[in-house]
């Protein structure tokens, strides 16, 4: 992919394995139809100056997935998602609510564990994408024998067959676009390529599967995927019982006078509570504790979403009035 301009590609499909048509916007001001060229059939092509996804588009992408599911009010369509700024939108939810589309955000930071495609499909699509760049260099493959005459090598196409020679066969790359960079307009077909290979049935509901989804498995998941990480964990909270500092310790022990070194408790020795026999076994996260992630500081952008039904009325009401409160 060239470096001024970017090319990106959505891709949804349902539970059953149907891999829906894609949609892909690129860093343009006019949609040209040359930028979608050995794209996958039915993809639709959408362009915006920073090549993102926007609230916009978002609606536009609705109207391609309300086209290709055909579904109504009276039959609905389940849309999981996640929780960018650009899925969440008066337009959007009333797009929605008018043809039978229910918006169901992800909680934040898991769509790892509950992104179907996430899961199973998007890491097949990198390896065959890859493949694919890696074919578009160089695909055909062609062969020389290596024959050996009283000591003296020779090299002799195969096009006839040497009799009464060692012979040996070697495979050489032939490029087919030598010396030529990859742009934004080769992305499409390569990504054509790449994309069938990826977006299989097995593939598809092999994802859903696993997040629980479909077929719907509420243990899935266990007490321990829900344990916070030993790195980034958060300390404690400080108690509010004010902590006595070294200075006013040392004020203390002015007054109140010397210790009673009689009346002190002296540390326990550990060899005389054990058993011959028994064994100390201590573990080296002791003496040298893993590393922590540093505190962060506050957060100052946008706040984080949780899970919910975007197309519900409590949250479209929420939506309406602080797009009035920005206004």
């Amino acid at each position: 992919m060239s470096v001024e301009r970017q090319l990106r590609c959505w891709a949804s499909s349902t539970a059953s394995g149907t891999a829906c048509h894609p949609a892909s916007c690129s860093q343009e001001r006019t949609s040209r139809t040359h930028m979608l060229f050995g794209a996958p059939p039915g993809t639709q092509g959408f362009c915006n100056l920073s090549g993102w996804m926007t609230q916009e588009i978002f609606v536009q992408c609705l109207h391609h997935i309300q086209k290709h599911l055909r579904c109504t009010v009276e039959n609905k369509v389940l849309v999981i998602l996640d929780n960018h700024v650009s899925h969440i939108s008066v337009e959007a939810v009333d797009y929605c609510r008018d043809n039978g589309i229910v918006l169901l955000s992800l909680p934040p930071h898991c769509s790892h564990r509950l992104q179907p495609l996430d899961k199973t499909v998007f890491s097949p699509l990198k390896r065959q994408y890859n493949a694919a760049i890696t074919s578009w260099m160089y695909n055909n493959l062609f062969s020389f024998t290596l024959a050996a005459f009283d000591g003296v090598g020779a090299l002799c196409c195969c096009v006839r067959f040497i009799q009464a020679a060692p012979t040996l066969c070697v495979k050489l790359p032939m490029y087919n676009n030598p010396g030529k960079c990859q742009t934004i307009h080769d992305v499409a077909g390569i990504l054509g390529t790449a994309y069938n290979s990826a977006f299989t049935i097995q593939n598809i509901t092999s994802g859903f599967k696993s997040t629980g989804i479909c077929p719907l498995d509420t243990e899935v998941f266990s007490e321990t995927d829900f344990y916070q990480s030993y790195i980034s964990d958060k300390p404690c909270q400080q108690s509010t019982t004010p902590i006595e500092t070294s200075t006013q310790a040392a004020q203390n022990a002015a007054v109140d006078g010397p210790p009673d070194s009689s009346a002190a408790d002296c540390p326990p020795d550990p060899s005389a509570s054990r058993s011959p026999d028994s064994v100390l076994i201590c573990s080296p996260e002791v003496s040298r504790p893993y590393p922590k992630a540093t505190q962060q500081g506050k957060r100052t952008g946008q706040a984080l979403g949780r899970s919910r039904v975007l197309t519900d009325t409590p949250e479209k009401a929420e939506m309406e009035a602080k797009k009035n409160k920005s206004q």
